[in-house]
């Protein structure tokens, strides 16, 4: 990505990329020989209170210009304590804060993501890899042998590998799901079995003249999950997990 965005910088077709795909439209007005000033950087250490120290994936620098780029496929967000040591903070609102404290006049931050979502509350900019694989398959022209269309090339061959050039369901995702619903089915009724044993297990060991209906705190009846965990990576097989808990007397506990 970072060695393609150079290569349309040189060539550019900046102005254009920041518009259609990264849909930063103060950016991509700023004056043009600004943008080709432009240079691209990983690994940027950032200086500013609770992002002190930590590295957005891709930065673009030039004259009162700074834009970060921040890549997700899956992950998701990790997040900071602050420096009150009171509140976690995400890393999307730690950038933004570094970047409302920068001198330039052209700024922003954009999340670049296959399937992680960003939070909530996040009112900036953000795009999918499926729309950096249309832009290259279907609008960018690159001039024939030039260094941008081997990088833009690559680039998509890259996206479509790993399987991020569009949202698409796997024979595999439709198979499993009947077998996925008759697990939860499995995990409710076990859960209400469990749930009507310690009940009545309980009601067994008490005295008549205490009468309760449901038992609470350490005494409530157990939980019960079950859920799957899809795979991330295609090579690996479907991976299925469940736990179960149960209590067989007030003295007596398995699991």
């Amino acid at each position: 990505m970072a060695e393609w965005l150079l290569q349309a910088t040189l060539a550019g077709e900046l102005p254009a990329i920041i518009y259609k795909v990264f849909q930063l439209d103060t950016v991509a007005q700023a004056p043009a020989k600004d943008l080709r000033a432009v240079r691209w950087q990983t690994q940027h250490v950032i200086g500013h209170e609770s992002a002190t120290s930590k590295r957005p994936d891709l930065v673009s620098r030039g004259p009162d210009i700074f834009v970060i780029i921040e890549n997700k496929t899956w992950a998701p967000f990790t997040v900071h304590l602050d420096d009150d040591v009171v509140a976690y903070t995400d890393q999307l609102t730690l950038y933004q804060r570094y970047l409302d404290k920068r001198c330039e006049t052209i700024k922003d931050i954009v999340l670049l993501t296959y399937a992680t979502l960003p939070p909530e509350h996040w009112m900036g900019s953000f795009c999918y890899w499926k729309e950096v694989a249309r832009y290259l398959s279907q609008t960018h022209r690159p001039e024939s042998g030039s260094a941008l269309a081997f990088m833009a090339s690559n680039l998509l061959a890259f996206i479509k590998d790993q399987n991020m050039s569009g949202t698409r369901i796997d024979l595999e995702d439709i198979v499993a799901l009947p077998a996925f619903d008759r697990l939860q089915e499995g995990m409710r009724k076990l859960g209400a079995v469990g749930s009507k044993s310690l009940s009545e297990s309980l009601r067994s060991k008490v005295p008549a003249e205490i009468q309760f209906r449901k038992p609470t705190g350490p005494l409530s009846p157990p939980s019960f999950f079950g859920g799957t965990l899809r795979h991330l990576l295609r090579a690996q097989p479907p991976t299925v997990t469940w736990s179960y808990c149960a209590v067989s007397s007030l003295d007596q506990p398995t699991s």
